[in-house]
């Protein structure tokens, strides 16, 4: 097993993720969002089962 303790991890609700995803495509298009989540190595979403099935 690798482990890296320098990872970015980062942490987000379902609502926030969502939220960051959806809005920068509405308005400004994808920079925004590539810039907040680009860095990440590891990305934990609390609750991903929320946005099964959602369109």
């Amino acid at each position: 097993m690798y482990l890296n303790a320098n990872a970015n991890v980062f942490y987000v609700s379902t609502k926030k993720f969502t939220n960051d995803l959806v809005a920068p495509i509405l308005t400004d298009g994808m920079q925004s969002f590539w810039e907040n989540y680009w860095d990440i190595d590891i990305l934990l979403v609390n609750n991903i089962k929320f946005i099964e099935w959602k369109e």
